[in-house]
Formats: C-alpha cells, structure tokens, sequence
C-alpha cells in the first residue's frame, strides 16, 4: 500500500460507520474506497444543462421587492434551492402553473440560500416550500413536491 501524503488526505474522507465497524471486528483497514470531498460538496452545485423556467415564472432579485410583488393579488412563492432536487422535479408544474394562470395569479421563486431572511419569516424549514398568498396574506402553504391538481385547486380557491 502507497503512503498518502498529508495534502491528499485531505480530500478524502471515509464513512466513520465503515471505519469502526472493521475496528470492532479486528479487521485492518488496508483498503478501501474512498470519496473525494470535492465529490460530496457538488451535491450542492445547481445541475446545469435543464430547462430554462419559463418567463413567466418571476424570480425575487431583491428582497425589497418581495412586498411589492406579493401585497395584491394571488402569488404562489415558492421557497427553492438550485442544488435541491425535489425542487428541480417541481419545475415543469410550477411553468404549467404560470402559464395556466397567466394574467391571473403571479408564481414567484425565492431561492432560499439568497434570502435566508425571508425564508425565515415565512418558517420555512424544509423546501420546497410553497405559500399561497392573497393580498400579502397566507391563504396556503405546503411542503414538498405537490401535484399539479392539488396546487392549482388552492389556486383556484384563493382567486
């Protein structure tokens, strides 16, 4: 076995389960795979390569306009994150949702790593997150990946 040096050592890292389970049986650890760190960490990383949202789906760029857009009317906000997946598989039926809805209820997107404040406000403890808002207030919310029945009944509720 080749000797690592401290650099490279590093950027690896193994399962402590792995680690003490051949501990506890006497076993040496001689071999093993590993996972480099840079590996873990793109779990993180938005996936490129997808669909673009459609443009009628809006997209918070500034926290102060989230009052603005949200104060009359009915907004569907959804909480999100680039690296999440589940909200990734949400995105074909929030652009079905816009388009359906166009001219009638706004669909806004707020990425929660960008607007922790927000995200904070609304309790926001596991996304995707999505509020029904009518006129600045709450009429709805859910957690997680949601039907598009269910969603545009709660729509078609609040409208």
């Amino acid at each position: 076995m080749t000797n690592r040096n401290t650099t490279e050592r590093k950027n690896f890292c193994v399962s402590s389960t792995v680690r003490n389970w051949c501990l506890g049986l006497g076993l040496v650890l001689l071999s093993v795979s590993v996972f480099p760190v840079s590996k873990l960490e793109d779990r993180r990383q938005p996936i490129t390569g997808e669909s673009p949202m459609s443009e009628l789906v809006q997209t918070l760029q500034s926290e102060n306009d989230f009052g603005t857009l949200t104060s009359s009317g009915v907004v569907l906000v959804d909480f999100y994150a680039d690296w999440c997946g589940p909200c990734r598989a949400l995105k074909p039926t929030l652009d079905e949702l816009a388009t359906k809805y166009q001219g009638k209820a706004t669909i806004l997107k707020v990425n929660t790593d960008q607007f922790q404040n927000l995200a904070a406000k609304f309790g926001v403890s596991g996304i995707p997150a999505l509020f029904l808002l009518k006129d600045g207030q709450t009429v709805a919310n859910f957690v997680g990946v949601q039907p598009l029945d269910v969603l545009s009944a709660a729509i078609d509720k609040a409208l």
